[in-house]
């Protein structure tokens, strides 16, 4: 691959339903996390910087 993209130092995960996350959120209450909704590819980036810059260890996405 010619360009490297951005990688967040956080994991992120991906969510197809509101109740997977909810359970994950309750199996993994402690974890320093932003939560995205589903959103434009335009801004994805923008928020992983941001993650970073605020120290999350987690980005959690919901795609439903």
């Amino acid at each position: 691959m010619k360009y490297r993209h951005y990688a967040p130092n956080a994991k992120v995960v991906i969510f197809d339903s509101p109740v997977k996350l909810q359970i994950y959120l309750n199996t993994y209450p402690q974890r320093q996390r932003v939560i995205l909704p589903s959103l434009h590819a335009h801004e994805l980036y923008a928020l992983f910087r941001q993650a970073d810059r605020d120290g999350k260890e987690e980005i959690l996405i919901l795609c439903d």
